[in-house]
């Protein structure tokens, strides 16, 4: 079960890098981002999880309004849900961040205020990766206070939507 977990965190970790060094693609999908910023909580929980990974937990109505919203089979939740995994999530603290220092966090278990500001996605890897821009205040101030920059590796904080393998072009395989 551990180990199925941190396979998991894994590739969400993965989901975070790539979206880091991408360019956004917009995406018109007005509903989405109305649905988040209008009808959802935006009041999640710090967790740590057991390999070390800080995150906000937040609504996974957020996955899954969105994905009705969009309607296409072929975008896949992001591979973090079901039993023992944890599911919709701002990350707050990579697992390397938390494993290279004594991270003080107070606020743990504490409600976290953020803001849906917009819905984008990046394309890398053969793989388009639907997400919401998030700002999360309380987040950076606790990141600032444990020695480290407001946000990870200068990038947007976000609740990854979904995964869309895209296809590959056979022309371009030879």
């Amino acid at each position: 079960m551990q180990k199925s977990l941190f396979k998991q965190l894994g590739l969400s970790l993965l989901a975070s890098t790539l979206l880091i060094s991408a360019t956004p693609i917009p995406v018109e999908a007005p509903l989405v981002l109305e649905m988040a910023q209008e009808r959802l909580s935006s009041v999640g929980r710090l967790l740590i999880a057991p390999d070390g990974l800080v995150y906000v937990k937040v609504s996974d109505h957020y996955i899954h309004e969105a994905l009705k919203i969009l309607n296409d089979p072929a975008i896949e939740r992001p591979p973090y849900f079901g039993e023992g995994k944890i599911g919709a999530h701002i990350t707050a603290f990579t697992i390397e961040e938390s494993k290279s220092r004594d991270l003080f966090l107070p606020q743990l278990e504490q409600p976290i205020v953020f803001a849906v500001t917009d819905f984008d996605a990046v394309e890398v890897e053969g793989k388009r990766i639907y997400y919401y821009k998030v700002d999360v205040p309380q987040v950076e101030l606790i990141r600032m206070s444990n020695g480290l920059p407001p946000k990870i590796v200068n990038h947007d904080f976000h609740i990854t939507v979904g995964i869309r393998t895209l296809e590959v072009d056979a022309g371009a395989q030879r």
